[in-house]
């Protein structure tokens, strides 16, 4: 994939990023074929589709109200954006077997698992030193990883 793409898919994950009510940490994922340099599906970080603005009800961050540290308690909080995007590629019917995903931040553990589980082979992100163990995954299941250093 030509540098071109993977900075303009990158922006793309950027701008996905900001659509993001997350009052916390805002982020945008893509998933690309490789091989048509097509977005198959796209995602941001949220909460539950058609519920609250927010995880903990209008305008509360349930993890800021239970004062939780980042990279623990996945159950509590929002649908991370590479979360979105996987489950809005299962929701349209569109494989992500063999796809690589753009991320505008280091995925987490949870996300990690989903990645592999997907059949993605390749993750492109932005180092945000949100690190709890996500990339020690991937790399340990044989996932392509590549850091994209942007302004």
């Amino acid at each position: 994939m030509k540098e071109k793409h993977k900075i303009a898919f990158m922006k793309i994950c950027e701008i996905n990023a900001n659509l993001s009510e997350c009052p916390r940490y805002k982020v945008g994922a893509a998933i690309i074929d490789p091989i048509d340099n097509v977005i198959v599906a796209a995602g941001y970080n949220g909460y539950i589709r058609g519920g609250s603005m927010h995880c903990g009800g209008e305008g509360v961050c349930a993890r800021e109200r239970l004062n939780i540290e980042s990279g623990t308690r996945f159950e509590i909080g929002c649908i991370h954006a590479e979360e979105n995007a996987i489950t809005n590629a299962a929701r349209q019917g569109v494989s992500t077997v063999g796809k690589w995903m753009f991320c505008s931040a280091e995925p987490c553990m949870l996300c990690a698992r989903r990645i592999i589980q997907s059949g993605i082979t390749k993750v492109i992100f932005k180092k945000s030193g949100y690190d709890n163990n996500g990339i020690v995954i991937l790399k340990n299941h044989g996932i392509e990883m590549e850091v994209m250093e942007m302004d």
